[in-house]
């Protein structure tokens, strides 16, 4: 079998010499035979992997690829070298070239070494994609120049200007265009300086109010929730009263005192029943000339005591 691959693979690189075009691939063929020499049967899954090595049998190798065919009833594999590869990276011009060719019958994944052979003519197209260009030919002598041709004859009389033609009607107004997008909102112009006005005159004095009721000389300097503090100029009857309310759950007894002596007390209690129980406390007392501070005692379970001095 080893022959048939070998002397078939010649015989094709040679019939490619004569191809005008440059394809990068190579027309191979094979007989495909048994051990006993009797071709596969048709329809034989063959594996087929090439390889080409460098300046020897042995040399670096430049270009491999691997295919599977299938042999015809006479056990014949047609296929192309540089089918799954690619033959452009291979440099013709570098040296010899050797092809070394594997089958695998039946898709074992064994390949048998069929051998190693060099290919004797590189075809010229693939050769040609990789020589260097040749020197540039001498320029070759000018020729003699041809003889002068007869002069035209010459042309008729240059015609006389043409009227001018009328002029056309104006042609119908177009429709007025859309109105245009407002623009935008100008910058605000700077402030102007502040205007100078003139003064009015003053006006009338208004009516004199009623006379005011006299305090008889009671004087009130300081006022809490629960402290106040007079001051009397006189022997003045005062009438001082007092309210506020408890919290709930407690029970607390109230006075109220005028320069700490307790003058009224009451006792006032607050449960669910009845919450916000208030209570009022009030007396009536003609103090001495002089500062007096009436205050409430016992204000502890107590919300919002107020004190207030009802007449003097």
């Amino acid at each position: 079998m080893q022959k048939a691959l070998l002397l078939t693979c010649v015989l094709l690189l040679n019939s490619l010499l004569s191809d005008s075009q440059a394809p990068q691939q190579m027309n191979y063929q094979a007989v495909v035979r048994t051990t006993n020499g009797q071709p596969v049967a048709g329809g034989t899954v063959v594996g087929l992997k090439f390889t080409i090595h460098d300046t020897a049998t042995n040399g670096m190798t430049v270009f491999t690829e691997t295919q599977l065919d299938t042999a015809n009833a006479f056990g014949l594999v047609v296929t192309q070298i540089g089918r799954t590869g690619n033959l452009a990276l291979v440099n013709w011009s570098s040296g010899a070239k050797y092809l070394q060719v594997q089958a695998d019958l039946n898709n074992t994944g064994t390949f048998v070494d069929m051998g190693t052979s060099q290919l004797i003519s590189v075809p010229y197209a693939l050769f040609a994609a990789n020589s260097s260009q040749g020197p540039q030919g001498p320029t070759g002598v000018q020729g003699p120049m041809g003889p002068t041709g007869a002069s035209g004859s010459g042309g008729g009389a240059t015609g006389a200007t043409g009227q001018a033609g009328v002029t056309g009607s104006t042609g119908v107004t177009g429709q007025q265009g859309s109105t245009g997008a407002t623009g935008s909102t100008g910058t605000q112009g700077l402030q102007g300086p502040t205007g100078i006005g003139v003064t009015g005159s003053t006006g009338n004095n208004g009516a004199t109010g009623p006379t005011g009721v006299a305090t008889s000389g009671i004087t009130i300097s300081e006022t809490q929730n629960d402290t106040m503090t007079i001051t009397t100029t006189s022997g003045q009857q005062i009438t001082v009263w007092a309210k506020g309310a408890t919290v709930s759950g407690a029970t607390q007894t109230m006075t109220l005192n005028l320069d700490g002596t307790a003058m009224d007390t009451i006792t006032a209690y607050n449960d669910a029943a009845s919450p916000g129980w208030a209570f009022k406390l009030m007396f009536t007392n003609s103090p001495n000339p002089g500062n007096h501070t009436i205050t409430i005692g016992g204000t502890t379970g107590t919300t919002n005591p107020v004190i207030m001095v009802m007449k003097f």
